[in-house]
């Protein structure tokens, strides 16, 4: 993966001839406007923004890719979402164009975040990711996803620590850089140490379709005539497996939603009644560490800049995934006996 500066948002006069082909060949009218709001890399697609003169109508997302077909999206949009008891985006259809890119079409639910301080929104968020794990468990569609069990992870891990080896001759990387990343390295060889035991762990423990990427930049919330409703978006890591990467806040600090355990719980009770909070804290300590080795092959990508400006997010990530291993190590330590 060799990722892009991320540029700033640029709306353009009129609509981006690309994304409104491909948005008309689906029969829909042409937006009033279109905002890009990401270029294309070897690792995401371009992302853009179609909006529309006519009063009420939600803008819609629209991604494009030139070098995926975007069939794990396609799949979970059209295949499995709609088969599920959940709140989702409008998904409006996908269409391949003479150029080869594939283009998908979801719609914007808006901007509203959930608050980590609100005890409503971590509720909510259990609650709907407890229906997610729960609905999705006897899918015959969703076992069909890539697999993300710990197998998954353990590449992840591989993939990362070979990248921080591969840039540490990086000229632009100060000598405070280094020890961030030297310590990185010996956080990753620590936990491979332990991967027959993490692979253990995740013996017994529910398998169901997982998100696979369910943090705060992926989660938005709006007022619906029942309540508040919740949206998960961006569906790219999602997958078969244990739901150990979605749950990973469900105890202590995390990079995924933070969410109500107890409310989780009840939600799941009817499908795994012997799921309890012990196997769900093992579940939160696997997901933490889960989400820092997927972190920090991410991120190691970004290391073969040689810029400060383009350094200082990857190995600020870098010391963020350092410390959210140990922190779960020292809770593996603590509740699960791991030595």
């Amino acid at each position: 993966m060799v990722p892009k500066a991320p540029p700033a948002i640029a709306s353009l006069d009129g609509p981006h001839p690309a994304a409104n082909r491909a948005w008309r060949s689906l029969g829909e009218p042409s937006p009033a406007t279109v905002e890009m709001l990401r270029e294309a890399s070897r690792s995401k697609p371009a992302l853009y923004r179609l909006i529309f003169e006519e009063p009420g109508r939600a803008p819609v997302y629209a991604k494009r890719s030139l070098t995926s077909d975007l069939a794990l999206e396609r799949t979970v949009y059209e295949d499995i979402l709609p088969h599920l008891p959940l709140t989702v985006p409008r998904y409006f259809g996908s269409c391949r164009q003479s150029d080869g890119s594939t283009w998908l079409f979801v719609e914007d639910v808006g901007d509203c975040r959930l608050s980590d301080q609100t005890p409503e929104h971590r509720r909510l968020a259990a609650h709907w990711l407890g229906q997610l794990h729960r609905s999705a468990a006897d899918d015959p569609r969703a076992a069909r996803l890539p697999d993300v069990g710990p197998g998954r992870y353990l590449g992840s891990l591989r993939a990362g620590r070979e990248g921080v080896r591969r840039n540490l001759g990086n000229r632009a990387l100060t000598t405070a850089d280094r020890t961030v990343l030297a310590g990185l390295l010996e956080q990753l060889d620590a936990v491979e140490s332990l991967w027959p035991v993490i692979e253990r762990a995740c013996e017994g423990l529910p398998v169901t379709l997982v998100h696979g990427d369910f943090r705060p930049k992926n989660v938005r919330i709006r007022d619906a005539h029942q309540g508040t409703a919740l949206y998960a978006l961006d569906w790219e890591m999602a997958g078969w497996g244990v739901p150990a990467a979605d749950l990973a806040s469900a105890f202590g600090p995390g990079m995924t939603v933070p969410i109500d355990p107890e409310a989780y719980l009840e939600t799941v009770r009817g499908r795994w009644p012997e799921l309890d909070e012990g196997a769900l804290r093992r579940l939160s300590i696997l997901g933490r560490i889960f989400q820092a080795l997927a972190g920090a092959e991410w991120a190691s990508a970004s290391l073969i800049f040689e810029s400060d400006r383009h350094l200082i997010r990857p190995v600020g990530s870098m010391r963020v995934y350092r410390n959210h291993l140990g922190e779960a190590l020292r809770a593996g330590a603590e509740n699960l006996g791991w030595s």
